[in-house]
């Protein structure tokens, strides 16, 4: 929703979440604009889709603070709290959308930041295809477990999986991806490794128009893409400083 002179002030956003706990169960389901920050202005004529319905739910026993703040982490020092005891988390999680028409635009198709890959145009060819109104889902599994060892150290454990998927008149996307890490905890220090994936959808592509006026389209990849990053955070509790290096 706009401000009454959304040039002057900027956009003003309205949402809703409701949430609920019950021992170790945990559930979400909040209703969003799905544009982020970016919208498009109040130019008639209005084509309404869906909101951005997310839904989230599972289990947490300990180790996050609660279902919006993944891990239990103190502001101060950044260092999980609650340690010597075994916790864990697991969720499901859900979103779906369809975009809306706004005069010149749709609040997919303009979003500036916090892109996925599904809603960038350097990578999705069909986003800005003319009057398109288009539909986007993601869904998704996560797991971590904090694991108790000797010497008043711990590993913690998490991995996650998620599918999206995009469509509208011109195209359709279908991607997967994850993420596994292994954290092994200590006084001073964190030690990790982290394996993340993403399986790109084969129709993914750039997409210019040269010299000539002619749309042409230039597949990216077929093919996943991995990386493994290690990491290392030192903790120089004394003067409330933590150093943090890591190598992709």
């Amino acid at each position: 929703v706009n401000t009454p002179n959304a040039a002057a002030s900027g956009p003003f956003l309205v949402c809703a979440a409701a949430h609920t706990k019950n021992g170790p169960l945990a559930a979400a389901l909040g209703v969003f604009t799905g544009g982020g920050i970016n919208i498009p202005e109040r130019y008639l004529p209005e084509d309404l889709g869906i909101p951005m319905f997310v839904g989230r739910a599972g289990i947490n026993k300990g180790l996050d603070k609660n279902i919006f703040t993944p891990y239990n982490f103190n502001q101060e020092t950044g260092r999980l709290e609650g340690r010597g005891k075994l916790k864990y988390a697991a969720y499901l999680n859900g979103m779906y959308t369809k975009d809306s028409r706004v005069g010149h635009s749709t609040p997919l198709n303009v979003k500036y930041y916090d892109k996925s890959l599904m809603l960038q145009s350097g990578w999705n060819p069909y986003i800005r295809a003319r009057d398109a109104k288009s539909e986007y889902s993601q869904f998704g599994a996560d797991v971590a477990v904090q694991i108790p060892t000797i010497h008043d150290s711990e590993i913690l454990l998490s991995t996650e999986i998620n599918s999206a998927h995009f469509s509208n008149h011109a195209g359709s996307l279908n991607n997967l991806g994850g993420v596994a890490s292994a954290n092994l905890l200590m006084d001073d220090w964190v030690l990790g490794l982290r394996y993340a994936m993403v399986n790109p959808d084969s129709k993914m592509a750039y997409t210019e128009i040269d010299d000539n006026g002619v749309r042409k389209s230039y597949s990216i990849t077929d093919k996943s893409i991995k990386e493994v990053t290690v990491s290392a955070v030192y903790f120089l509790e004394k003067y409330n400083l933590k150093f943090i290096a890591d190598l992709a």
